[in-house]
């Protein structure tokens, strides 16, 4: 095993090493192994452990499979959603919102530019009359009601 240098030996060999890089900067870097660190030790121990806790995570993840994805819905969601005609509709929406980004590749500008191609319904809280809400993100988009207080599950 190799002596640990003394604070004197640290300091020269940085000077030595800074004249070196000052007169020649292409000079490899390979003074590490004689200063006895075990910094290499280090960066390697530090991937393995990371690719260890990786492995852990697909082994999981194949484990639980397909049975954690998309469960049905109890019976009371889907009570309460058969109840909301702006929950269905907003249902409609999305789903035509995601075939207009698929086939097209982008998210339309507003909502009423996917009719009568895409949506058979007006982009429209059937409760309120309110134009849903539309955030358009680069080439997705999100759709959200525009008055929430009004459904079943938020008790209007």
């Amino acid at each position: 095993m190799a002596s640990t240098p003394s604070r004197q030996e640290l300091q020269r060999m940085a000077l030595e090493f800074a004249g070196a890089i000052k007169e020649d900067p292409g000079v490899p870097v390979d003074v590490v192994a004689a200063t006895g660190s075990h910094r290499g030790l280090h960066w390697a121990l530090a991937g393995l452990v990371a690719l260890v806790v990786a492995g852990l995570e697909v082994g999981i993840i194949y484990y639980l499979g397909e049975d954690t994805v998309a469960a049905e819905p109890s019976a009371a969601v889907k009570a309460v959603y058969d109840a909301d005609p702006c929950a269905q509709r907003m249902a409609l929406v999305t789903a035509a919102l995601a075939a207009y980004i698929e086939k097209t590749g982008e998210a339309p500008l507003s909502l009423w530019q996917m009719r009568p191609g895409y949506l058979a319904v007006p982009p429209v809280d059937p409760l309120s009359g309110k134009p849903y809400e539309y955030i358009r993100d680069g080439s997705g988009a999100a759709v959200s009601c525009p008055d929430p207080d009004h459904h079943p599950v938020a008790g209007g």
